[in-house]
């Protein structure tokens, strides 16, 4: 059984969580606009957690380790229209070698274009994809002028081809 672990109308989730049971599968964060330090993230490797995660097109920052170990996180949607201005140190660093991790980000399965919606994005944090499995990654050319990016940000990424951008 597969349950799907939602949020709606929430102006932030706070800090210090310890991941999700196994059988959570997608986290949705409908109309969540700040995403705290250590919301989702945990000490230890979580395989069983959640291996989805749907953001709002209102949210506006990914704090530092929200989503840290959190080792079955393949799919990262953005959407359209997304207002993601910051994504936090270590946000989605999974701290681990393994045969898995973040490989999708962007709008949805027919067009994976990380980071092309987010034309107000202005930091990406040091190690927030750390160990990523991302083939490709697109910036919007508008938000190049403004955008941070930390300190081995992608590093150990090894499967990155290309990147590009976007206008």
């Amino acid at each position: 059984l597969r349950f799907s672990r939602v949020f709606y109308n929430c102006n932030f989730i706070g800090t210090g969580g310890d991941g999700f049971p196994s059988g959570f599968n997608t986290v949705q964060l409908g109309g969540v606009v700040s995403i705290g330090e250590n919301a989702f993230g945990i000490s230890s490797n979580n395989v069983n957690a959640f291996t989805s995660v749907l953001l709002d097109p209102s949210t506006v920052s990914i704090g530092t380790s929200a989503f840290f170990n959190c080792l079955s996180i393949a799919t990262l949607t953005i959407p359209t229209d997304s207002q993601l201005q910051s994504i936090g140190n270590d946000a989605f660093n999974n701290n681990k070698d393994n045969d898995f991790g973040l490989t999708y980000i962007g709008t949805n399965s027919s067009n994976w274009n990380s980071f092309a919606n987010c034309s107000l994005l202005t930091y990406i944090g040091q190690s927030a994809f750390y160990n990523g499995f991302m083939t490709t990654l697109a910036f919007n050319s508008s938000s190049l002028l403004t955008l941070t990016i930390g300190t081995s940000a992608f590093y150990n990424c090894n499967f990155i081809t290309s990147i590009n951008f976007v206008t």
